[in-house]
């Protein structure tokens, strides 16, 4: 829908350029000011759409946010430290680009700790058996599969999953390998196993 309305605007934009040029040997300037008038005003009612879109794109944001909530209680979470915890924030599907993004929150209640994930063992298998690979792991606003966690300070941490067909309903299991030490810590880095089965997709 908003490349549909980012080429009209750009149509628009040429059409105004276009009349300029083969009006103004029969029409004489207040006529031409009128014309371009004219299309300013519908220049301004596109833009008062597409900020309607944007809005409207953050509405759906929340509610699937509130029905990432709701079915949490389906959601199961299988962790290897007793003294971590993540919740599903949202699992957000974007039928344009074919994929799905999956919104994490992360606290941990020891020391600061600095965590590893393994982006290319992380893995969601939707409900027809297909495997999905992340493209993009991000930690806090930094795109990257190491980051710092602090004590009793949740982080949001974001997994993209590509070639995810449009309709496709949930995930039955997004696994992935993560190690977690104290930041000054120098033992070496032992993997550990992180389940999150059944999280619904909302498009």
């Amino acid at each position: 829908m908003m490349k549909y309305i980012h080429l009209l605007f750009y149509l628009l934009l040429c059409s105004v350029s276009f009349s300029q040029n083969r009006v103004t040997d029969t029409l004489s300037a207040e006529e031409v000011n009128k014309l371009v008038l004219s299309y300013s005003k519908e220049i301004q009612e596109l833009k008062s759409t597409i900020r309607n879109l944007d809005s409207n794109a953050y509405a759906y944001e929340k509610i699937a946010f509130c029905a990432a909530l709701n079915d949490s209680a389906s959601t199961s979470i299988e962790l290897p430290w007793d003294y971590y915890d993540i919740k599903v924030l949202s699992c957000l599907g974007n039928r344009d680009e074919q994929s799905v993004t999956l919104t994490l929150i992360f606290t941990q209640s020891e020391v600061n700790q600095k965590i590893y994930i393994d982006k290319f063992g992380l893995q969601a298998i939707d409900q027809t058996g297909n495997a999905h690979g992340s493209t993009e792991i991000q930690m806090g606003v930094a795109k990257s599969h190491v980051g710092n966690i602090y004590t009793d300070v949740p982080i949001k941490v974001k997994f993209k999953f590509e070639s995810v067909m449009p309709g496709t309903e949930l995930f039955n299991l997004i696994a992935f390998n993560m190690s977690s030490l104290p930041l000054s810590s120098r033992q070496t880095l032992k993997k550990e196993v992180v389940e999150i089965r059944n999280v619904l997709i909302a498009w």
